[in-house]
């Protein structure tokens, strides 16, 4: 098996941090425009994945991965 390149892993980790950057707007609106309370600990929980991830690319953009 091949090994991935740092140029691949890099644009994974920012697609997957796009992804929960979406995931996390949404769940921010349904919080905004219903009364459940539970909404906004997902969105909490999906901005945190997406910093996590953009924070991988960028540590893998200067130190390689």
């Amino acid at each position: 098996m091949a090994k991935r390149t740092q140029e691949a892993y890099i644009s994974q980790m920012e697609k997957t941090a796009a992804y929960w950057k979406k995931k996390a707007d949404r769940e921010y609106a349904y919080a905004k425009n219903s009364n459940d309370g539970y909404h906004y600990g997902y969105a909490k929980k999906a901005y945190e994945k997406a910093k996590e991830f953009n924070e991988r690319a960028d540590n893998a953009r200067l130190h390689g991965y």
